[in-house]
This record gives C-alpha cells, sequence and structure tokens, in this order.
C-alpha cells in the first residue's frame, strides 16, 4: 500500500506515514472498520446469549414439568399395576379356602358373634370375593356393632372408671347415633337389590344383631327397654338425647 501523500510504501497498521509523517488515511479507516466489527461481532454475540439464556430459561421448567409428569403418570400405573396384581393374588388366596370361610362364616352367625365376624370378614379381604357379597348388608351392621361395642362394652370392661369428658362424648354421640341408625335403618341403603343382601339367612341374623344391639345400649348407654324397642323410628336427635343422658350418668 502506497503512502497518498508521498507514494512511499506503508503497512495497514502504521498510522502514520514512516516517509512523510502524514496520517495513514487506510489505516485509519482499516481501524474504523475492525472497531465496528468488533462491535457488531460482541452485539451479535450479546443477542444469541440472551436469546439462548431466555430459551434455556423456558426450556429447563418445562423439561422438569415434563419429567415430573412422566414420572407422575408412571407411579399411578404402577401403583394401579401393583394394586391388580395385589387384588388377584388376593382373590385366589381366598378362593383356595373358600370353603373354609364359608364354614367360618356360617359359625360367626349361628352363634351370633357379629364383632367376630366383623373381624373375620376384614382380616381375610373376604370383600374380594364375589361368592361373599350376598354378606355386604350383615358385614356393613356388624362393622357398626363392632364399633359400638368397642366404644360401650370394651370401655367399661377394661376402664371400668371410664368417663367421657366434654370434648369426647359430643364426637362419640355422633358416632354412635351414625352406627345404630345403620343398624335398624340397613334396608334403606339396599333398596336397590333387597333380594339380593336381604336373604331368609341375612335376615335372622339381621334380628339377632339387633336384638344384642339394643341389649348393649341398655345396659352401657342408660337407655330404658321401651327406648331401645323404639330405635327404628326414632329421630337422630331424640337418640342423641338418649345418648347424651346416658353416657353423662356413667
Amino acid at each position: 500500500m502506497k503512502c497518498p501523500h508521498c507514494g512511499a510504501q506503508v503497512g495497514l497498521e502504521d498510522k502514520y506515514c514512516p516517509f512523510c509523517g502524514l496520517p495513514n488515511e487506510f489505516a485509519q479507516k482499516h481501524q474504523e472498520d475492525m472497531d465496528r466489527y468488533q462491535q457488531e461481532f460482541q452485539q451479535t454475540q450479546s443477542d444469541v446469549y440472551q436469546k439462548t439464556r431466555r430459551f434455556t430459561g423456558l426450556t429447563v421448567p418445562l423439561t422438569v414439568v415434563f419429567v415430573l409428569i412422566i414420572l407422575n403418570i408412571g407411579a399411578y400405573i404402577f401403583v394401579s399395576k401393583s394394586w391388580e396384581i395385589g387384588s388377584s393374588l388376593q382373590k385366589q388366596e381366598i378362593h383356595s379356602h373358600l370353603t373354609e370361610h364359608q364354614e367360618n362364616i356360617d359359625t360367626y352367625i349361628q352363634n351370633g358373634e357379629f364383632c367376630g365376624l366383623s373381624s373375620y370378614y376384614s382380616q381375610n379381604s373376604l370383600y374380594y370375593e364375589d361368592e361373599f357379597d350376598k354378606y355386604n348388608a350383615l358385614i356393613r351392621a356388624s362393622d357398626s356393632y363392632r364399633d359400638i361395642y368397642r366404644i360401650l362394652v370394651d370401655t367399661s370392661s377394661y376402664y371400668p372408671n371410664y368417663y367421657f369428658d366434654d370434648d369426647e362424648i359430643s364426637h362419640t354421640i355422633t358416632t354412635l347415633a351414625r352406627d345404630i341408625h345403620d343398624i335398624f335403618n340397613l334396608e334403606e341403603n339396599y333398596s336397590y337389590n333387597k333380594e339380593e343382601y336381604f336373604t331368609d339367612e341375612t335376615n335372622a341374623a339381621l334380628v339377632d344383631l339387633r336384638t344384642q344391639t339394643k341389649a348393649v345400649l341398655v345396659a352401657y348407654a342408660g337407655l330404658t327397654s321401651e327406648e331401645a324397642d323404639a330405635l327404628p323410628d326414632l329421630s337422630t336427635t331424640k337418640l342423641k338425647e338418649y345418648l347424651e343422658r346416658g353416657l353423662e350418668n356413667r
């Protein structure tokens, strides 16, 4: 490259001509171009970084959410399959002892041991077996009877001086009233298929269970025989009044 002033050879990086000492216009323009290119490069680099950062900032949360969704779906499928496998194995176990279970159920019913019937049915998961669906209503009543027995009889037997405090008595009365209503108004919950759930065997067992329930309430909840006989027709409010009076006098 030649100096535009004296014609001597100068380099592109020479800001001044080494011979005439005048400014090298080409060098200045070259430096300006380099500065501009450097600035544009830095700006482009910054733009790319910002866009990448925004994309990454959006992508990472979405990726995390996606992974969590996949994990939840996987966990749900795993639990569902595990439950299905467990249910299938339980059914096989019950079915292999079907005769034994039936004999035990018959024994509990014949002996009027409804607390034992409730516990046996639950502990052996007999609700998995369709063969025992016919006992559904009786088991529900037996569960309620077991709750009543546990609240009233067991506390009196194991803790003779036990009494219900003010905070406990309200909850206890509500629980007892619910269980008593279930026992004496059981048919209301099975009106859609009474023939299946209220066979002659079930009806006879329910008579026995209801008689025992009345006896427990008279002996341990302070109801009179007349009040116990009127249980099927008592309103919830009246029943709670009787129970509150009886439990407070324990």
